[in-house]
Formats: structure tokens, sequence, C-alpha cells
């Protein structure tokens, strides 16, 4: 209650002097991130949807999909990834690859039914792609989303 009186009396006092750009102020959360859609063809790196921290993309194996490509794009900072796709069954009946001019850098784990992970370390002057494609039978679409998240250095700790 006291709380809340302090805050009357503050919008009271900065309303009365003019000041409005603290009675902007927010006390909620800011809201969960909006996922785009994936963005088709995205069948080939030259063709890849940007994957950017913070970003869910919502997208869909079909039936005839031979895959959807994903170019990762983070801060030069950044030093660990994690990517995070779900979908019911995907782990099951799809693959998720990281992928550079190189070729193949790490396969995810999988964690459940609907959930594959990747974990790895980033060098700014790499380019990477993700890479997921069906392993099931075809005839049926899997949904997924993708989320990425930057990680802080591991100290051992």
């Amino acid at each position: 209650m006291k709380l809340f009186a302090v805050l009357v009396a503050a919008t009271c006092l900065f309303a009365a002097t003019g000041c409005t750009e603290l009675m902007q102020m927010r006390t909620m959360p800011p809201a969960a991130p909006v996922p785009v859609r994936e963005s088709e063809p995205n069948d080939d790196p030259f063709r890849a949807q940007v994957l950017s921290i913070g970003v869910p993309i919502d997208g869909t194996l079909s039936p005839d999909d031979t895959g959807d490509y994903y170019e990762i794009q983070f801060p030069t900072n950044t030093v660990r990834l994690l990517i995070e796709i779900g979908g019911e069954g995907l782990a099951t009946m799809a693959q998720a690859t990281l992928e550079t001019a190189g070729g193949t850098v790490a396969r995810a784990a999988q964690t459940s039914g609907s959930q594959l992970l990747l974990l790895f370390p980033v060098r700014p002057s790499v380019e990477y792609y993700l890479r997921l494609s069906r392993t099931g039978p075809a005839g049926k679409p899997y949904p997924y989303r993708i989320r990425m998240y930057a990680l802080p250095e591991f100290d051992g700790r």
C-alpha cells in the first residue's frame, strides 16, 4: 500500500511540473517476443532465412520438403549459442545440424520426443547455418518453433 501511495504522489508531482518522461514508466515486464513465420523458399543456404537471438520462428517441414535452412546471426561478442527446436513428435521425425562452409559442425541432441537442442561455441568470423531436415516418412507436415539464445562464457564452476 505504501508503494502505491508513493507512485501516486510521484505521478502527481511529475504531472504538476510537466515532466512526462517518467510518467511513461512501465511496471509490467516486457511481453514475450512474437514469433515470425518461416519464409519459403528456404531450402538451401543461398535462400536461408535469418535466425536472430530473441526472435522465435514458426515453421513447417512439409511432406515434400528437403529441409529448411536458417542463417544464424549474433552479436560479435557472443561466445556460445543455444538453439532450441520444438514441435510435437519432431525429435523422432527430424534432424537438426549446424553447418558452415566447411561442412557439418554439430548435430542436435534429442532431449524428448518434441525437442531438439544444439549448444555450441561460435566465432564471429564464421558463417553458421541451421539445417532442419526430415528423417521420418513423408505424408505428414511437422510444425516447429525455433528459438536461439546467447549464453555467457562457461567458467568451469
